[in-house]
């Protein structure tokens, strides 16, 4: 719309001129957030993928990955590290154990990184269910039971 044509409109025109606009602009901002946001995952995802490259294959077998797992375990960022919070939330692990001995963590956080049953596992946490049948297709699932096991196990007094 040229300027012109805006002063011929009446006052409730303009207005629901500019609320679309102001709609539009939302809507793109929101986009451009989005795009943005895939640009930083995609970076990280290169970073990542350079940085393991980098490696021998000695290091990469002492932080468990081996040289062809390397692009799974990418791909993986950073859905991987939300599903597992996700996991230890809904199993009521989060901020224990599981969290604060780093070492468990970030085995954990491999495995998820690795394991190929992602989607399984996006629909069991969106189902809410709050039985155990994650263990049917979770490869974390004996270290979580050991997890929840030991958050139950009261400890003796000393």
């Amino acid at each position: 719309m040229f300027p012109d044509e805006k002063d011929k409109m009446s006052p409730q025109e303009r207005a629901g001129s500019e609320g679309h606009s102001g709609r539009l602009s939302d809507l793109g901002k929101r986009v451009a957030h989005g795009v943005i946001e895939q640009l930083k995952i995609w970076h990280g995802r290169q970073s990542m993928e350079r940085e393991l490259s980098a490696l021998d294959d000695v290091s990469l077998s002492d932080i468990g990955l081996a040289r062809e797992q390397i692009p799974t375990f990418v791909r993986a960022y950073p859905i991987a590290g939300e599903l597992l919070e996700d996991m230890l939330r809904r199993l009521e692990l989060s901020g224990g154990m599981a969290t604060t001995l780093d070492s468990t963590y970030k085995d954990l956080l491999r495995t998820c990184s690795t394991c190929g049953e992602r989607g399984q596992c996006k629909r069991w946490l969106a189902s809410g269910k709050k039985d155990d049948s994650y263990k049917e297709f979770c490869p974390n699932s004996w270290v979580l039971d050991q997890l929840q096991r030991a958050r139950r196990t009261p400890v003796p007094p000393a």
